[in-house]
């Protein structure tokens, strides 16, 4: 699948969860798919996955970073 990689859609920070002094800065990117090709997921990447709606994705228990991005793209229109 090739991809263009668009502006920042939201940008997380925390601290370590062992207590380590060190901040983990997720970043999430807006990508739109460039062409027609199909998604191909790797089987020793991903033991589980679902295609879902952002209201059924809302409905998960999520990492906070993780709904916060969600909602902020359902903000700004990129999903629906």
């Amino acid at each position: 699948m090739n991809v263009r990689v668009g502006d920042a859609i939201s940008h997380a920070v925390n601290v370590d969860t062992e207590g380590r002094e060190i901040r983990f800065h997720t970043v999430t990117f807006r990508t739109e798919e460039d062409g027609a090709s199909p998604v191909v997921l790797a089987a020793s990447e991903h033991s589980d996955f679902a295609w879902v709606t952002y209201a059924e994705a809302a409905s998960y228990q999520l990492v906070w970073h993780v709904k916060d991005t969600l909602d902020e793209a359902h903000r700004l229109g990129i999903i629906g």
